[in-house]
C-alpha cells in the first residue's frame, strides 16, 4: 500500500464524505438543507484542489514506499539503495503522475461514487441530483471536462424533475454544466445555459446578488468567443452598474470579503473591455482590502495582486508590473516555499516581464530556476517541465546561444512526443523553435520536416495568433530555400497580414518582409518570368506604400 497524496487524500475523503452523507439523507428529503451545508463545504475544499501537485505529492510517496521496501528488504549499503531509488524514479519521472493522480481519484473514489448514487437513490432524484452536482464539480476542477459535463447533465435533468426547473439547485446545474461545457470551447451550448441560469438567478436571488453578477460575468466572456461584442459590452456595463451600487457601503469604510469580491470583480471587468485606468482604480482598492482584512499572503490576496501585474501588461507599464512581480515571487516564497511549482510559476512571468523589457540575461536567469524548480518537481518529461524548456530554450535562441538552445529543444522535443498530445502547443512550441534553429543553420530540409508535421495541429490550435504567424514565417522561409516558391509566398502573406496586426511583432514583421524579398529574388532566378516579375514587382508597390 502506497499512502496518497495530500491533494488526492482531500478528493477521496471529500466523496468519501459525501457519499456517505446522501447514505443518511435517505431518511428522509428534509435532511436537504444539510446536505446544502455539504456542497458548500466541498466547493471551499475544491479550491484547494490541484491536480498537478497531487501528482508531485502521489509520485514522491511512491518513491519514499520504495525505498522502504528496498531498505527492509535488502539491508543493503546506502548507496547501493540509493542507486536503485535513483533507477526506480528515471522510470517513474517517464509517467505523468498529473494524469496519474487524475485517474486514481477518478477509478478508485468517482466512478464508485457514482456507481453509488445510481444503486443507493434511484428513487430519490433529489438527493442523487446535488450529489450528481458535487461530482460533477470535482471532475470539472481536475479538468475531466467530458466526465464533468455527463454528471452535470444527469444534475440538471434530475433537479429539474424532482424539485422544478425554479429551485436554486436547478439553475446552479445550469450555470455548472455551462461552465463545463466553456471549457471544452462549446461557446453556443455554454451561452444558451449561462442564459437560462441567469434568468434564473434574477428570478430567485435577484439581479445584485453575487452568485447572478458571477453569471453575468461567465455569460459576458461567451459572448466574446460567440462574436456578440456588442451584447458583452451591455452585460458588463450592466455588471459595473449593478456592482457600483454598491460604492456607498464601501465608501464608508465596510470591507467585508463579499464587498471586496464585488470591488475585484468590476476591476476585472473594466479590464477586458480595455477601460484600463479605471479598472486600475478598483483593482488597487480590492488588493489594498485584501491585505488588511485577509493579510498580504493570503491565497486570495495573491491572486489579486497577480490581477494587478496583468492589467499593467495589458497598458504596456513593464517597470511597474516588474517591481509588483518581484513583490509576488518574495510572497510565493514565503506561502509555498522556494522551490514549489507555484513559485515556479511566478518565476515564469517574470522572466517574461524582463523579455519584454529587453533584459534577456535577466531572464534566462529566472526561466531557468523555473526550470529548475519543474524538473526537481515534477521530472524532466513532466508537460509542466517541457514547458519551462521551451520558454528557456527560446531566451536561449534570442541571446545567440544556438547549441544550448538547440539541444534543449532535441531532448524536450523528443520527451514530448512522448507523453503529450499531438495537438499539445508545448510540443507545437519546440517544433516551430528547433525548426527555426534549422534554418539558420542552413538545414531546410530538416526544418520543413519538423513543420509539416505539425501544420495541421498548429493551424487549429494557435490559428490567428502570434505564434501562427511565426510559424508560417519559419514554413515559408524553408519552403523558399528549397524551392517551393509558390507554397512559401502563400505562408510568408499570410505571416506578414498577421503580424500586422500585432503591434509587438515589427521585428519579425520586417524579417518577413525581407524573407518575400528575397523569395522574389530567387524565384526570378531560378525561373523567371514575366508572371513571377509581375508579382514582385505588385509586391514591391505594395510594399512601398
Amino acid at each position: 500500500w502506497v499512502p496518497v497524496s495530500t491533494g488526492t487524500a482531500a478528493v477521496v475523503a471529500l466523496i468519501g464524505g459525501i457519499v456517505a452523507f446522501g447514505i443518511q439523507a435517505r431518511i428522509a428529503e428534509q435532511r436537504a438543507a444539510e446536505l446544502e451545508q455539504v456542497s458548500v463545504f466541498q466547493g471551499r475544499m475544491l479550491e484547494t484542489l490541484d491536480p498537478a501537485l497531487a501528482g508531485v505529492a502521489l509520485g514522491e510517496n511512491f518513491i519514499k514506499a520504495y525505498r522502504d521496501v528496498v531498505n527492509s528488504e535488502n539491508g543493503s549499503e546506502d548507496s547501493v539503495i540509493d542507486n536503485m531509488v535513483e533507477a526506480f524514479q528515471a522510470e517513474l519521472n517517464k509517467l505523468n503522475t498529473t494524469d496519474l493522480a487524475r485517474s486514481f481519484v477518478d477509478d478508485i473514489q468517482l466512478k464508485p461514487a457514482l456507481l453509488a448514487i445510481e444503486r443507493e437513490f434511484g428513487e430519490q432524484p433529489a438527493v442523487a441530483g446535488r450529489l450528481y452536482l458535487g461530482i460533477g464539480q470535482t471532475y470539472l476542477k481536475l479538468g475531466l471536462f467530458e466526465s464533468a459535463i455527463s454528471s452535470l447533465q444527469k444534475a440538471s435533468t434530475l433537479n429539474s424533475e424532482s424539485l422544478g426547473v425554479d429551485h436554486i439547485s436547478s439553475i446552479r446545474s445550469l450555470y455548472w454544466l455551462g461552465r463545463a461545457h466553456r471549457q471544452i470551447d462549446d461557446f453556443d451550448e455554454a451561452k444558451r445555459l449561462f442564459q437560462l441560469a441567469l434568468d434564473g438567478h434574477v428570478r430567485l436571488l435577484g439581479s445584485e446578488h453575487s452568485l447572478t453578477l458571477d453569471v453575468m460575468a461567465n455569460l459576458s466572456d461567451v459572448l466574446l468567443f460567440t462574436g456578440e461584442s456588442d451584447e458583452a459590452e451591455r452585460v458588463v456595463k450592466e455588471i459595473i452598474k449593478l456592482e457600483s451600487s454598491r460604492r456607498a457601503a464601501w465608501d464608508s469604510g465596510e470591507r467585508s470579503l463579499e464587498m471586496i469580491l464585488a470591488v475585484q470583480r468590476v476591476g476585472m471587468y473594466l479590464m477586458r473591455h480595455k477601460r484600463y485606468s479605471e479598472a486600475e482604480k478598483y483593482m488597487r482598492e480590492a488588493l489594498e482590502a485584501r491585505e488588511v482584512t485577509l493579510g498580504k499572503d493570503d491565497p486570495g490576496t495573491l491572486i489579486a495582486l497577480n490581477e494587478l501585474i496583468i492589467l499593467l501588461l495589458e497598458q504596456g507599464r513593464l517597470l511597474d508590473a516588474e517591481l509588483l512581480s518581484l513583490d509576488m515571487i518574495d510572497r510565493a516564497s514565503r506561502v509555498h516555499g522556494s522551490s514549489h511549482f507555484q513559485t515556479s510559476i511566478r518565476l515564469y512571468n517574470h522572466s517574461v516581464i524582463l523579455f519584454r523589457l529587453g533584459r534577456t540575461e535577466e531572464a534566462e536567469d529566472y526561466a531557468r530556476r523555473c526550470f529548475g524548480i519543474r524538473q526537481e518537481v515534477f521530472g524532466p518529461e513532466h508537460p509542466q517541465t517541457l514547458a519551462a524548456a521551451a520558454s528557456l530554450g527560446m531566451l536561449l535562441q534570442s541571446q545567440g546561444k544556438m547549441s544550448e538552445a538547440e539541444s534543449l529543444y532535441v531532448k524536450s522535443l523528443a520527451s514530448a512526443r512522448k507523453f503529450l498530445d499531438g495537438k499539445d502547443m508545448t510540443l507545437l512550441l519546440l517544433s516551430q523553435r528547433l525548426a527555426s534553429i534549422r534554418i539558420t543553420q542552413e538545414r531546410p530540409e530538416e526544418a520543413l520536416f519538423l513543420l509539416e508535421s505539425v501544420e495541421a495541429s498548429t493551424v487549429e490550435v494557435m490559428q490567428g495568433r502570434r505564434s501562427h504567424a511565426k510559424f508560417l514565417l519559419f514554413l515559408g522561409q524553408a519552403r523558399s530555400r528549397l524551392g517551393k516558391f509558390s507554397q512559401a509566398e502563400s505562408s510568408l502573406l499570410h505571416a506578414l497580414e498577421l503580424f500586422k496586426q500585432f503591434d509587438d511583432q515589427e521585428r519579425f514583421a520586417i524579417d518577413c518582409r525581407s524573407e518575400i524579398d528575397n523569395l522574389y529574388a530567387r524565384w526570378l532566378r531560378e525561373s523567371p518570368s514575366e508572371e513571377i516579375q509581375e508579382r514582385a514587382n505588385t509586391w514591391s508597390r505594395r510594399y512601398s506604400q
